[in-house]
């Protein structure tokens, strides 16, 4: 636009209108790449999976009470004339107790003698002993009102000096008929990170 001030000389003026400089861009605000986002989507939703599993964890474990241990229909037939006894853990996402007791029954040998025959009587089946500890499993098929194949272990260690008995036991869920309890799956490993460790743990290895 011409300056109306009559002392500025016309050709200024001109010059003024003609003298176009390029006008300054504003600088590129950095922006985030999709696999950037991504990397960022990722490393939340991987933290607040971690945190949700923590906190679920925590809910699904407790420490069995003697009533609970004694009235069970699971794995009662394994306390035997029992004193002291005391639940250590339990989850109840994965069907899952550890407790200890003491016997009065005098002697390692009558007292084994004596499980071995309440287990048969209760369908269990004896593993191979590991590591002086006795294992029984136990498959139990479905019924028309059960929609899941049943498989449980259960392993039992006594301390001869005190005569104090640890148990641990499991159950597992299976679509199809199995031959043994799981080693792999949900149960199987749960059993191998978690419940085997704390039994070993409790009694005393």
């Amino acid at each position: 636009m011409l300056n109306n001030d009559p002392m500025q000389p016309v050709s200024s003026q001109i010059s003024a209108l003609t003298d176009l400089r390029p006008i300054a861009r504003p600088k590129k605000m950095r922006c985030l790449y999709p696999n950037q986002f991504s990397k960022i989507a990722l490393c939340i939703t991987v933290a607040i999976l971690v945190i949700f599993n923590a906190c679920y964890q925590l809910d699904m474990d407790y420490v069995p009470t003697p009533p609970q241990l004694r009235e069970s229909n699971w794995y009662s037939e394994f306390i035997i004339d029992e004193t002291n006894l005391q639940g250590i853990y339990g989850n109840q996402d994965v069907d899952s107790v550890i407790f200890t007791y003491a016997t009065n029954i005098a002697d390692e040998t009558s007292f084994w003698t004596l499980l071995d025959k309440i287990a048969r009587d209760h369908h269990w089946k004896a593993l191979p002993v590991e590591d002086n500890v006795r294992r029984y499993e136990r498959i139990i098929p479905r019924t028309e009102n059960i929609r899941y194949h049943s498989a449980e272990e259960v392993r039992i260690a006594c301390r001869s000096e005190t005569m104090t008995i640890t148990v641990a036991w499991v159950q597992a869920d299976e679509l199809k008929l199995p031959e043994h309890f799981p080693k792999t799956g949900p149960e199987g490993s749960f059993a191998r990170e978690v419940i085997w460790p704390k039994f070993n743990e409790a009694r005393g290895r």
